[in-house]
């Protein structure tokens, strides 16, 4: 499977095999290695399952290192289950709040929490709008362990919230 994903060369390239009526083991794997999970790839595969494989499929369990992960079809489309991975107050070290600005290039994030990707909070959307490029920031989110990051500010208007995710290690780390 890795030798194939790395052959294919995309972010991620999906795995699944058949265990019982509509239901899957599923892997993922990047062309640097395997991942715990993957959204995108996951609907792909239930997408498959419905329109081309399976198409008496109404719902399909895949069991992944996630833990099992259910997609729907209903009128409006696709629904997925995903799992909750809720975010605790991180106590970075000194400096590091800091770092994360300058690698962004913007201030510094208000507040810091640790999930699966470090989450980054300001207070400002346009800051979070103004970001040009992830710069730095693999260097900085290596320190502690962390292969992405998610950066959000209240939204202006229109939105509830502003947000962008960087990983600009994904195809070279594993997820924890």
């Amino acid at each position: 499977m890795q030798a194939i994903a790395r052959e294919n060369n995309l972010s991620e390239t999906a795995f699944f095999v058949k265990t019982g009526d509509g239901r899957y083991d599923l892997r993922w794997f990047t062309p640097g290695g395997e991942v715990d999970l993957c959204g995108h790839a996951t609907l792909a595969s239930a997408w498959l399952l419905f329109e081309e494989l399976d198409s008496g499929l109404t719902e399909v369990r895949f069991q992944t290192r996630s833990g099992e992960l259910v997609v729907a079809r209903g009128d409006a489309g696709l629904t997925m289950s995903l799992p909750a991975d809720p975010p605790v107050a991180f106590d970075a070290p000194p400096r590091f709040a800091e770092d994360v600005g300058k690698a962004l290039s913007i201030a510094p994030p208000q507040e810091l929490y640790r999930a699966r990707y470090l989450l980054g909070l300001w207070d400002d959307p346009k800051t979070i709008r103004g970001i040009k490029d992830c710069g730095e920031i693999a260097r900085v989110l290596r320190t502690q362990d962390f292969w992405g990051m998610v950066v959000t500010a209240p939204g202006d208007g229109e939105y509830d919230f502003v947000s962008r995710f960087f990983a600009p290690d994904k195809a070279c780390r594993k997820t924890r």
